[in-house]
């Protein structure tokens, strides 16, 4: 039985290797500043990484690579969210949405949607929004954003919220049967459900 094991996971090791490419593309230049705790997401076409922290400070900066080009561009500040980090962001097929996380002194329960192709924010209402958190996750369902759990402070969030972009506005969710909270845990969408 651990001979069998043990060729396995040389099995494995080899077909990683031999299925790895053999060397690495580095970046152009405008590649954004070093951050940690951002969000990325993938367009179909470019890449956008938006916000984070860089050493002690936290960002509303990011920028958009094609790999296509090899090249960055920046993305605009103009109406952008506040900066954060913590912060979870989805892909609508057209735009970036936003939310949550926080900054140098609080949780957020604020955001904003980016439009690569207008270059362009436009501000999340926070009228019936999930309370302030970070290290939540969130799913696009194809109509609206759902986010669930997360952290405020010492407490760890029960519940979330679904996102409509079209109308601009928030709807609750159903209680969490089994009233625990989960904070920095991982969420899929199935295509009909959001597995946490």
């Amino acid at each position: 039985m651990r001979i069998s094991f043990f060729f396995t996971v040389i099995l494995l090791l080899t077909l990683l290797i031999l299925t790895t490419p053999a060397e690495w593309n580095l970046m152009s230049n405008g590649v954004p500043e070093n951050r940690f705790g951002h969000t990325v997401i993938w367009t179909g076409t470019e890449m956008i990484v938006w916000g984070g922290v860089s050493q002690d400070r936290y960002l509303n900066t990011g920028g958009r690579y094609n790999p296509r080009t090899n090249r960055w561009t920046s993305i605009s500040q103009q109406n952008a969210p506040s900066a954060r980090g913590g912060h979870t962001a989805v892909w609508t097929g057209t735009e970036m949405i936003v939310w949550a996380g926080l900054d140098q002194n609080h949780y957020l329960n604020s955001g904003g949607r980016y439009n690569p192709q207008k270059e362009r924010w436009t501000s999340i209402s926070q009228q019936n929004a999930p309370s302030a958190r970070g290290g939540q996750t969130a799913v696009w369902t194809g109509t609206e954003m759902i986010v669930w759990g997360g952290k405020n402070k010492d407490r760890q969030q029960q519940g979330g919220g679904k996102y409509e972009p079209a109308a601009n506005r928030w709807l609750s969710l159903p209680a969490n049967p089994l009233e625990i909270g989960q904070f920095l845990h991982t969420a899929v969408w199935t295509g009909s459900e959001m597995i946490v």
